[in-house]
């Protein structure tokens, strides 16, 4: 009795499929999770790194100050500045995080369904479909996203800038597009 259960027990671990589901598949998928994992800690990180630099990057001013007051001004103006920049670094920092760490993520979730056999070529045809009829359906979405952004890189406003409307003047405490 023992014999048999050893003998259908080697045949089943000896069997091409059993070695590719139970050894094969799971160590792709394992490196394919480790591989985004570490694509997203160096996607992080370089962006980090970057907004960092330009923050810390100075701002110069190429006005000729003359008198102490002007001094005065011109340093508020500078900090002001400064804190504008920060401010709109960190949220194109965060927008540009986001999408990569969607990319990355996006791959690993379709390398691991090809792993598993899944045919991914309609999934990917579909979601270029899924994604031309969601582009014509959300045009404004799509254009508000992307006024946003340049109003973000263009400093039109910012953390702090007094926003004139008709009844109040209220500061704006945070931008960030969500």
């Amino acid at each position: 009795m023992w014999d048999k259960i050893v003998i259908i027990f080697n045949n089943w671990w000896s069997d091409p499929d059993t070695q590719m589901w139970l050894i094969q598949r799971p160590f792709r998928i394992l490196i394919t999770i480790i591989a985004a994992f570490i694509g997203q800690w160096v996607i992080t990180l370089a962006i980090r790194k970057f907004a960092t630099y330009q923050k810390e990057k100075p701002l110069h001013s190429f006005l000729p100050v003359l008198s102490p007051k002007e001094a005065e001004i011109a340093d508020y103006e500078a900090k002001a500045r400064n804190e504008r920049k920060r401010g709109r670094i960190d949220t194109l920092a965060s927008v540009a995080r986001s999408t990569a760490l969607i990319v990355i993520w996006a791959w690993a979730a379709l390398e691991i369904l090809r792993n598993l056999g899944v045919n991914v070529a309609p999934i990917i045809a579909s979601a270029g479909v899924v994604g031309l009829a969601i582009g014509f359906g959300a045009q404004s979405l799509v254009k508000d996203f992307l006024a946003g952004i340049f109003m973000l890189m263009e400093d039109q406003y910012g953390v702090g800038a007094v926003s004139y409307t008709h009844l109040t003047l209220p500061t704006i405490l945070l931008v960030e597009i969500s």
